[in-house]
């Protein structure tokens, strides 16, 4: 089956690239899935950009379960939060500012958005963010359709690393050259969108 954007293209050609007629089932899925963790580590696109509504009525709030790296947080004034370092924001709570509500900062915590000044009434917030890639296994996805060759190299490399062959680290490097062109074709597109540092794998 040729790599034809789906799913079972896909681990077709895995399993013809690897010579490997025994990696199927389970196996070649787990291979499919680490090569998507890698992507999701590295790929920044304007298609996993996606928002949520949220509403914080303290300092703390649950982020989305597809959340990978937050682009902006805003208030529903329309006013932009800062992002800082979750050590910078200790060291703003100990310090007791910048003052009273509403927010101005943010940071990302393990599962939780935390904003300070912390809100004292129900503050409404839209939080736009980079998604986790849905997995392709389940119905397919952007990525799989609109650049399968992407998502051989990562496939295979996930392959690699399943089977614990020696080859994974070159190909691990071809992805990073792979992703690094989709990367700067989308910064290219004229939105130069800058995620803040607020990563959560």
């Amino acid at each position: 089956m040729a790599l034809d954007g789906t799913y079972a293209g896909l681990t077709a050609s895995i399993q013809a690239w690897m010579n490997r007629a025994d990696l199927a089932g389970e196996p070649i899925d787990d291979a499919v899935t680490l090569g998507e963790a890698r992507l999701n580590r590295l790929l920044r696109h304007r298609l996993m950009l996606t928002s949520a509504s949220l509403v914080a009525s303290g300092g703390s709030l649950g982020l989305p379960a597809d959340f990978l790296q937050a682009l902006t947080v805003t208030l529903d004034t329309g006013a932009q939060l800062d992002a800082v370092t979750p050590q910078a924001m200790a060291d703003a709570v100990d310090r007791g500012g910048p003052g009273t509500p509403p927010p101005r900062l943010y940071t990302v915590i393990g599962p939780d958005l935390r904003l300070h000044p912390p809100p004292t009434a129900a503050t409404a917030v839209t939080l736009t963010y980079y998604a986790h890639l849905p997995p392709a296994a389940a119905a397919g996805n952007w990525l799989l359709s609109g650049y399968p060759d992407l998502y051989l190299s990562a496939g295979l490399y996930g392959a690699l690393i399943y089977t614990q062959d020696d080859r994974a680290a070159a190909f691990d490097a071809l992805l990073q050259r792979q992703i690094a062109e989709l990367n700067l074709a989308h910064e290219g597109l004229g939105a130069r969108l800058q995620p803040h540092p607020t990563t959560v794998i």
